[in-house]
């Protein structure tokens, strides 16, 4: 009885679907008579049956229209196909969230580029994710994402190997690039960068947009070697203006290049004999 009548004053309470005068998830439990049962109309009065034939009339009507789909490929087409002024393709892309999504990954690419070997994967994800977007969309809504979009790409461009020879295999899947050594890794993550920008060029000359794909890159050259220039300038102060950290980044450094002539020499033995022998190399002399 006690939890009958709990139920009861949560149902009248006016916070709780509205209190008395309407539906409510405790009215199938309660007295039939109890004004805010299903089957008597909004106002609590009688003519219960009456209401409840009349909506379930319509409820059947409505389910017996056939359904037409919200969204269909020839509807997807158009609007991709669609021309958009410069103040309609912000409004879409701020309303699909899109143009969120890219500044969010290319912070984030940018980040992942000071330690790219550790994540490669989320480079070479972001890049293809990239590449797609740029072959969808049109290029009034490429617009405003290009500068997002070419920063990673651009700061990937210095990972392509320049010689004419190159030792790069045909990487079909993640586990093929996660055997390759660091460097072949780095030059498959700028192969993907410059065929991304090839793709996109060719996209921006068919439809006679070149000169604003070029101030852009321009732009995001520009940006890209400024910062460069400042840390180059950082480093070589840096001995100068504080001496003691310049002194353990030395000895950071000397021990990076020890670790790393270990890991080259340990990928030498793998390549030329297999695997190590009984024999192990002689470890190598630093100061550190």
């Amino acid at each position: 009885k006690v939890y009958a009548s709990h139920r009861r004053l949560l149902a009248l309470h006016p916070r709780v679907n509205g209190g008395l005068g309407r539906r409510c998830c405790f009215a199938p439990a309660l007295d039939p008579s109890w004004p805010g049962a299903i089957g008597r109309d909004d106002e609590g009065g009688s003519g219960g049956g009456s209401s409840s034939s009349s909506s379930s009339t319509a409820q059947a009507a409505a389910l017996s229209e056939p359904q037409v789909p919200a969204t269909s490929s020839t509807s997807r087409a158009s609007a991709l196909g669609k021309k958009y002024s410069p103040e309609e393709a912000l409004e879409v892309l701020r309303r699909s969230r899109v143009q969120w999504m890219v500044v969010k990954l290319s912070f984030t690419a940018r980040r992942f580029l000071s330690g790219p070997n550790r994540h490669i994967l989320r480079l070479v994800a972001i890049l293809r994710l990239f590449a797609n977007l740029g072959d969808l969309l049109p290029c009034e809504l490429l617009l405003p994402l290009l500068p997002a979009m070419l920063s990673p790409a651009h700061r990937c461009l210095s990972f392509v190997n320049q010689s004419g020879y190159s030792r790069l295999p045909e990487v079909s899947s993640l586990e093929e690039l996660l055997l390759l050594n660091r460097g072949l890794q780095l030059e498959f993550l700028g192969q993907i960068a410059e065929s991304f920008l090839e793709a996109l060029t060719l996209k921006f000359q068919e439809a006679n947009l070149s000169s604003e794909l070029t101030t852009a890159q321009k732009t995001v050259r520009k940006a890209v070697d400024k910062a460069r220039g400042q840390r180059r300038l950082e480093r070589r102060l840096k001995p100068i203006v504080n001496q003691e950290a310049a002194a353990h980044q030395r000895k950071a450094q000397n021990k990076k290049k020890v670790l790393a002539k270990k890991r080259n020499m340990e990928e030498h033995i793998k390549r030329t004999k297999g695997a190590r022998g009984g024999l192990k190399a002689k470890p190598t002399k630093t100061l550190v």
